[in-house]
């Protein structure tokens, strides 16, 4: 398993911690014989695209359209919900989870968010947070549950800061890092410091809790940036939309190319990092580079996690899920 700083989707892992034993009713874990590099397909109960996926206490979630939220359980996956923190069926674009593993909260479109806790199976509605509807992109998570930190992000380029208090979270004004393009990506160092990206080519750093952000990159950049792993300040990677990585060393972006579809989605575990994209692409970054590696699906990957208390698990069009067992 990597080693590291605690990145977005992960969570400091707590003695005994184990895949939830509930059985699923009507979902099977089978799938597709595993590839050389271990990447199998499994069903998911579901032919709506899977849009995010973090791993918990309880083991990896997925978010998708619909309002679907789905649960890895030891038998395989099964929905835990079906039309999302609204009962409106948004589509829920972002899945993060409190460092404890307990809280996932989901975002999307209409100004949907939720909270679900993994151990008590309660769901709270916070969508619409000061009266914005529009879709959010992108949901951060920092801190423990019942005192974590929420960032949102939507396609109008604005990020929105809440701090929850045994349940009521207090918002405060929604603030736009940019010029207004689409925020698609982002990750946390902690809940402090805080990373987004857009599809104008920009990068946005916050060490004070969101109240303000700068521009760190990417100069003369003209690529659509999709996905944001940052395991340090200076050690930042950046999923673009031609195929590229960019990576950032606290002074200098650097851009490699990895693939020939864009990339969709960043995962970053300390010196380990996955990235996602067209045509079940999957890429594992190594001393080396970025290596691609195969995989049995052909429908294009939206977002990945590395596992915890489960295993690595690559999310996409069509219901497709893609596991490997760590």
């Amino acid at each position: 398993m990597p080693t590291g700083k605690s990145t977005r989707r992960r969570f400091l892992e707590l003695a005994g911690a184990g895949v939830a034993a509930a059985s699923p009713v009507g979902v099977s874990s089978v799938g597709s014989a595993a590839t050389e590099n271990g990447w199998s397909t499994v069903e998911s109960g579901t032919g709506k695209t899977l849009y995010d996926a973090v791993s918990t206490l309880e083991g990896p979630y997925a978010v998708g359209s619909g309002g679907d939220v789905l649960a890895r359980r030891a038998e395989g996956w099964e929905q835990v919900l079906d039309a999302g923190p609204t009962t409106e069926s948004n589509t829920l674009r972002g899945i993060d989870v409190t460092d404890d593993g307990r809280n996932v909260w989901f975002a999307g479109s209409s100004g949907a968010v939720g909270k679900y806790d993994t151990a008590t199976g309660e769901m709270s509605d916070y969508s619409a947070p000061n009266s914005k509807s529009s879709t959010w992109e992108s949901i951060l998570i920092g801190g423990a549950a019942g005192s974590e930190t929420i960032y949102l992000a939507n396609g109008s380029g604005e990020v929105l800061v809440g701090q929850n208090s045994a349940g009521k979270v207090t918002w405060g004004d929604a603030l736009e890092p940019g010029g207004g393009s689409s925020i698609k990506g982002g990750d946390l160092i902690d809940p402090t410091t805080s990373y987004f990206s857009d599809t104008n080519a920009k990068v946005y750093e916050s060490t004070n809790d969101g109240e303000s952000y700068d521009t760190i990159g990417i100069e003369g950049g003209s690529i659509g940036l999709y996905g944001v792993g940052a395991a340090d300040r200076d050690d930042i990677s950046v999923a673009g939309g031609d195929g590229s990585v960019f990576r950032y060393n606290g002074a200098v972006w650097t851009k490699l190319a990895v693939g020939g579809s864009g990339l969709n989605a960043l995962e970053r575990a300390g010196t380990s990092g996955l990235t996602v994209g067209g045509s079940g692409t999957i890429y594992r970054r190594t001393w080396t580079g970025w290596e691609e590696e195969e995989t049995p699906a052909g429908n294009a990957l939206q977002g990945v996690t590395f596992g915890t208390s489960g295993p690595d698990v690559a999310v996409g069009s069509s219901g497709t899920i893609l596991e490997r067992q760590v």
